[in-house]
């Protein structure tokens, strides 16, 4: 009977130091990334033998458009042109210009292989097709899905460190933490924590306030958007870790903080996280918003689910009209110790501004951010009007009415003037006249917004005007007070069908009537 219970004690012992070694969580994240890299393995294989069939032809595949990342979620508004990660269905990465994503098969084709699965080809159409049905991720929402594009093949988000570090670092792509069978161009490179300008996480992790809005993430989405960032591991440990706090600096509308361990997630919504300035026009300075939020796994937090943490953000435009924006981001401990930002997981938020990276020569570089600063503007010192004109980003966003296309920009000086030219015919927004903008502090800029412009040459606005669309921006020097006319930022809003938003920003120099800029 003693040996039995020494023996008992023993298994006992061993079963505990098993547990405490074994991440449960780690271990099933690893099986679903197995099956990631095999099913995406199995889908370019596919491609790849029926494509090289000698006397069949593999239905849809040479039409497929090369800017276009098909993903593996489900379409939920019944339009499949639309691009899924903008239109509201889904929070996805921001892409690089000129790309879109598409959710083009329902819930119930999504695995089809007629040409009405989540990829658009008909892979019936090859005898040797080995093919039963697509695969999808095994979670499958906004986070973790499989995406297809004609150029770059297929990928995935990874999401155990054992793969991350073992397979998606070392595949020969440009993203660290997914899994790529050929180096993916359609998200910026990065991945890493390197801190190169473009990564979100970078924007974010200054600890001491940024109110000057130096660096940031933003939004002009009505809908919320969310980034996920890993936090920096904690390799001291200390004894009192019963509560986690999350603090976020920002402006516009902060909807949600978000804990995430493994596929664990908390949510922590902010009931008026809506920062209402008073003029409506400046989104500084920022509030601090903090949540004490719990263990996604429950209980206390154990040093594994430290080292597996990571922080969602989720924000959106305000009604009046300006961006959501964030400038911080950390995680406070109860003992006082701080994780701060270090590599993007998801990027969903749409954009992020870094002052460092504003290297353009031309002036639509210090015009073209979305809030208004007095790092990077135009200026003049006439007392007649001086103007510029900037070519617009495409967009391949189609919808069905364009209900009204308004000119947005943030100046000091007198006579703020915005125009819009089309096709060589130009319309003026004349309700700035005799307005001058004298602010009481620099970093204040006021805020001049048309009314509903007019297609330039008449008629009705049409999709295809807003590739050939051109802003224009006038000012001149306040003579009464001396002050010099300056544009820190112009942009066109696209409102369209019902209630959706479209922002053209700044991408070129057309004309610069307007002597000179900063820096």
């Amino acid at each position: 009977m003693i040996e039995l219970l020494i023996a008992l004690g023993i298994l006992a012992l061993i079963s505990t130091i098993v547990v405490l070694i074994i991440n449960p969580t780690q271990l099933v994240a690893q099986a679903r990334d197995a099956q990631r890299v095999s099913d995406l393995k199995r889908i370019d294989t596919a491609i790849q033998l029926n494509r090289n069939s000698l006397d069949e032809t593999l239905i849809g595949y040479d039409t497929l458009p090369d800017n276009i990342v098909y993903v593996s979620l489900p379409d939920t508004n019944s339009i499949l042109t639309d691009n899924c990660g903008t239109s509201g269905e889904y929070s996805l990465p921001a892409l690089t210009t000129g790309w879109q994503y598409r959710c083009v098969a329902s819930l119930t084709n999504l695995r089809k292989i007629d040409g009405n699965g989540w990829i658009p080809v008909t892979f019936t159409s090859v005898s040797t097709n080995p093919l039963l049905s697509l695969p999808v991720d095994p979670v499958n929402n906004s986070n973790y899905y499989y995406a297809y594009t004609k150029s770059n093949g297929s990928a995935t988000v990874i999401e155990s460190n054992k793969y991350v570090n073992e397979v998606a670092s070392i595949d020969g792509g440009t993203q660290d933490n997914y899994f790529e069978t050929a180096p993916i161009t359609w998200i910026g490179s990065g991945g890493g924590s390197t801190g190169i300008g473009g990564e979100h996480w970078d924007a974010v992790d200054d600890v001491v306030s940024d109110d000057d809005y130096l660096n940031y993430i933003y939004s002009f989405s009505s809908n919320e958007q969310i980034d996920y960032y890993t936090l920096q591991n904690v390799f001291v440990p200390l004894p009192d870790r019963t509560s986690m706090t999350v603090h976020v600096q920002g402006s516009g509308c902060i909807v949600s903080l978000y804990f995430r361990v493994g596929v664990n997630v908390i949510a922590a919504p902010q009931a008026g996280g809506c920062n209402d300035l008073g003029d409506g026009n400046s989104i500084r300075p920022g509030r601090v918003h903090q949540e004490t939020i719990g263990n996604p796994n429950g209980g206390d937090w154990n040093q594994n689910d430290l080292d597996n943490l990571e922080v969602g953000i989720g924000i959106k435009m305000h009604t009046a009209g300006y961006p959501g924006a964030i400038t911080r981001v950390w995680v406070e401990s109860r003992a006082g110790e701080i994780l701060k930002p270090e590599s993007d997981i998801s990027v969903g938020i749409e954009g992020v501004y870094y002052t460092s990276g504003d290297t353009y020569t031309g002036h639509w570089g210090k015009v073209d951010e979305p809030l208004a600063d007095s790092v990077s503007y135009v200026w003049t010192p006439s007392i007649t009007e001086k103007r510029d004109t900037y070519t617009l980003s495409n967009t391949l966003v189609s919808g069905t009415t364009i209900n009204s296309v308004i000119v947005r920009m943030y100046s000091h000086g007198c006579n703020p003037r915005p125009s819009l030219k089309l096709g060589g015919t130009e319309v003026y927004d004349e309700s700035g006249a005799g307005a001058c903008d004298r602010p009481a502090l620099r970093s204040n800029w006021g805020l001049h917004e048309s009314p509903a412009m007019s297609r330039p040459g008449g008629g009705s606005w049409m999709w295809a005007d807003l590739n050939n669309l051109q802003v224009g921006a006038g000012i001149r020097r306040d003579d009464v007070f001396g002050y010099n006319g300056e544009i820190s930022a112009v942009y066109v809003i696209i409102n369209y069908d019902s209630g959706s938003r479209l922002i053209l920003r700044p991408d070129g120099d057309v004309t610069t009537n307007i002597e000179s800029a900063v820096p």
